[in-house]
C-alpha cells in the first residue's frame, strides 16, 4: 500500500511524488472520498486502486472556507455607496484572497496559491500604474494648458502600456487559478465566471460588458455557495 492526499476530483498526491487518477469505484471505504482525505492505496500503472480513507478533513473548515469567500465575493457589491464603496471592495478582496489560500493549504495545492497571489499582486500593480499614469498625463496637461485634457508624454505612454500588460497577466493568473478551483471541486460555474469576467473585461468600451459581469458574479457567487469538496 501506498499513502497519499486526495488532491482533487478523483487524483491523488501520493507520498513518492507522483499523482494518481481513480474513479470512485476504485475507492473501497464506506465513507465517500473528499478533497483532503489522506488515503492508502494500490498504484497501477498511474491509477490508484483499492483506496481506503485513513483520515478525513473537518468538514467546519470547508464551511469556514465557504463562508469567507461568500463574504469576499459579495462586499464588493456595495461598492456603489459613496464616499465608503471602496472600503466594500477592498474587503472583499483580502475575504476571497484569505478563504483561498486556506484552501490551498488544505488541499495541498502549491499552484493554486501561487496563480491566485500572482493574480492579486499584478492586479493591484496594474491598476496602481494605470491611475499614476493617467494623474501624471492630467497634469502635465494641466501645467500645458492643454485643450484636449491629457497629454500622451512618454512616461504616461510606458506607465499605460506596462499597466496593462500586467492587468492582462492578472486575468492569465486567474483563469489558472479558477480552473484549478473548478477541479477541485468539480463544479464548472468558477469556470464560467472566471471566462465571462475576461471578456466582459476585455470588453468594457461595450455596454454588453456590464451583463457579462453581472453574470459572472452571480456564477461566482452560487458557485461557492454550494461549493464542497
Amino acid at each position: 500500500f501506498m499513502k497519499g492526499t486526495v488532491l482533487a476530483h478523483e487524483v491523488i498526491s501520493a507520498q513518492d511524488g507522483h499523482r494518481y487518477n481513480f474513479t470512485q469505484e476504485d475507492v473501497k471505504s464506506q465513507d465517500k472520498i473528499q478533497i483532503g482525505d489522506e488515503v492508502d492505496f494500490v498504484a497501477n500503472d498511474g491509477r490508484a486502486n483499492e483506496i481506503y480513507v485513513i483520515s478525513k478533513i473537518l468538514n467546519n473548515k470547508i464551511s469556514n472556507i465557504r463562508t469567507l469567500a461568500l463574504v469576499g465575493v459579495c462586499l464588493p457589491i456595495l461598492s456603489f455607496i459613496p464616499y465608503v464603496g471602496f472600503v466594500f471592495s477592498i474587503a472583499g478582496f483580502i475575504c476571497l484572497l484569505i478563504a483561498i489560500l486556506k484552501l490551498a493549504n488544505l488541499v495541498n495545492s502549491p499552484t493554486l496559491k501561487r496563480n491566485y497571489i500572482l493574480c492579486a499582486i499584478s492586479s493591484v500593480v496594474g491598476v496602481v500604474l494605470t491611475l499614476v499614469s493617467t494623474f501624471l498625463g492630467i497634469s502635465s496637461s494641466i501645467q500645458a494648458t492643454n485643450s484636449d485634457g491629457f497629454t500622451f508624454s512618454p512616461t504616461v505612454i510606458i506607465l499605460l502600456a506596462l499597466g496593462a500588460i500586467i492587468f492582462i497577466y492578472s486575468l492569465y493568473t486567474m483563469f489558472l487559478a479558477y480552473k484549478e478551483l473548478s477541479q477541485i471541486s468539480g463544479d464548472k460555474f468558477f469556470l464560467y465566471h472566471a471566462i465571462l469576467f475576461i471578456i466582459g473585461i476585455a470588453t468594457m468600451i461595450v455596454l454588453v460588458n456590464y451583463a457579462l459581469l453581472i453574470v459572472a458574479t452571480i456564477l461566482h457567487i452560487i458557485a461557492w455557495y454550494r461549493f464542497k469538496i
